[in-house]
């Protein structure tokens, strides 16, 4: 990426998921990409070396100084991806082969006016889409609609824990 930032690849905690987010960035990784890794707290990097990049950049610590320190984020399976993108987080969400048995683990939504799809977040099906979708939603956030997108963004899936809402979201 432009910014100098790299791409944070979140991993999720269902091992299928993570090797094949690591399969699909594998090839944009050893194309001389800037990567950034983040696994699960319940997982060992070491048992996915395999298909990593040779001396990869490791993550520790918090979700939010991850994110901050990203140009972007690719991974499924995490309503963190959710919460990147109510910061202004661009991600990638890595497409579930048609031919899959697994679930498709986008917890991002879809339809709608404030989804996000296209502005906030972007699908990708190969290694190569990769670049693709990033400078896609880099120009993107580079537009002054931006702020507001990712307001009615975080409107749409956050709330504000106030005794009010919650009497209101559980009809008290």
């Amino acid at each position: 990426p432009a910014d100098g930032k790299p791409l944070l690849v979140l991993l999720s905690y269902h091992p299928d998921e993570t090797r094949r987010i690591l399969e699909l960035v594998l090839p944009y990784a050893q194309s001389g990409n800037l990567i950034a890794y983040k696994f699960h707290p319940a997982d060992n990097p070491a048992n996915f070396s395999q298909l990593l990049p040779p001396a990869p950049r490791i993550v520790v610590g918090d979700l939010f100084t991850a994110l901050a320190g990203a140009s972007a984020v690719i991974g499924s399976g995490s309503g963190s991806l959710a919460e990147a993108c109510a910061l202004g987080v661009p991600v990638l969400y890595p497409l579930q082969p048609a031919d899959s048995p697994e679930p498709d683990l986008n917890y991002l939504p879809s339809e709608g006016p404030d989804c996000g799809l296209g502005t906030l977040w972007a699908s990708v099906a190969s290694s190569d889409d990769i670049q693709t979708a990033c400078a896609l939603l880099a120009a993107r956030a580079q537009e002054p609609e931006h702020p507001e997108r990712v307001r009615r963004f975080r409107d749409l899936l956050f709330t504000k824990p106030m005794p009010e809402l919650i009497r209101e979201s559980f009809g008290l």
